[in-house]
């Protein structure tokens, strides 16, 4: 799931308006409707405050898993492509 879904999905759990949640996060609501519609990232700062907010990990929402996969297979690629 991308993080704007699980921002969203986290965001109604609660039954918050993004106005709300813009409020509490010293955003716009705008900057919200950004990120739930895959239009913009929040910074690390901001992913590290709707953690806090809604007691999630950053990993949850970034999915790191996924992103260390792909680091590592794109390692990979690139010690292929140097061997000679």
């Amino acid at each position: 799931m991308a993080f704007s879904d699980k921002l969203k999905k986290l965001r109604m759990k609660k039954g918050m308006k993004q106005s709300e949640l813009a409020d509490i996060l010293h955003l716009r609501q705008s900057s919200i409707s950004d990120y739930e519609n895959n239009r913009s990232t929040p910074n690390p700062e901001t992913i590290k405050k709707i953690a806090e907010y809604f007691n999630v990990s950053a990993n949850y929402l970034l999915d790191m898993k996924i992103l260390f996969y792909l680091w590592e297979k794109m390692e990979i690629l690139t010690k292929k492509l140097h061997v000679f």
